[in-house]
């Protein structure tokens, strides 16, 4: 296993297991369970996304720019979408999105 699975993994089994238990507490008192989602956010990654112009050049996407991992950017057991942090163009190479994976989601 790769180090974001075994640290997905271990996400999975000990934080969510632990709010969870912690909501039951909740329930026991009479109270509404509050529904649960769960992101997992990773700065750090080595993907990379790039534009290209009319005139065939290649460039970073814009700040903002969301791209959707419903295919075969990601890992396919979980949702996840990058975003290109809202900061200047980088003077040399490309930018570096943020990748946020949703491990859990209740809310919709």
């Amino acid at each position: 296993t790769t180090t974001t699975t075994t640290t997905t993994t271990t996400i999975i089994t000990t934080t969510t297991t632990a709010i969870t238990r912690m909501m039951k507490v909740f329930g026991a008192r009479g109270w509404p369970r509050p529904k649960m989602t769960v992101v997992v956010v990773q700065k750090r990654i080595s993907t990379r996304f790039f534009r290209m112009q009319r005139d065939g050049s290649i460039h970073s996407p814009y700040p903002g720019t969301y791209v959707s991992s419903e295919r075969a950017v990601s890992d396919p057991a979980h949702r996840s979408f990058f975003i290109i942090p809202c900061k200047k163009h980088p003077n040399q190479g490309t930018a570096i999105p943020t990748k946020f994976t949703i491990i859990e989601q209740e809310v919709t």
